[in-house]
């Protein structure tokens, strides 16, 4: 039986744990979902059933999506960092628009 479920630094987990406990195992359910007889857990991965062993459940993402929001972290960061210096430096706002019209005029 699961007693404990723990994500990596990108998961939130819910600490509660439901179970779906129909006498027969559904053909498809949510990815996520759980389903236990009184004798063997299974989770519904959205392609099949597959049994759960354990105690303990653990759930990482993906690497890649740890180095998307990482870089999105940053860009956010350089974006608010950018307007911040054109509001301070109102030339750097008239450099940035002129660029940005120019881009506009190139690119079509």
């Amino acid at each position: 039986m699961i007693n404990n479920i723990r994500g990596d630094d990108l998961l939130n987990v819910q600490r509660t744990i439901s179970y779906n406990t129909t006498s027969a195992i559904p053909h498809s359910a949510e990815p996520g979902t759980v389903w236990f007889d009184g004798h063997q857990m299974r989770v519904f991965t959205g392609g099949g059933w597959e049994e759960i062993r354990g105690e303990t459940v653990y759930l990482q993402c993906d690497p890649q999506l740890k180095k998307v929001v990482a870089w999105a972290e940053k860009k956010m960061a350089d974006e608010a960092r950018e307007a911040e210096l054109q509001e301070k430096f109102p030339a750097l706002k008239q450099a940035k628009n002129n660029y940005n019209l120019i881009r506009k005029m190139v690119a079509e």
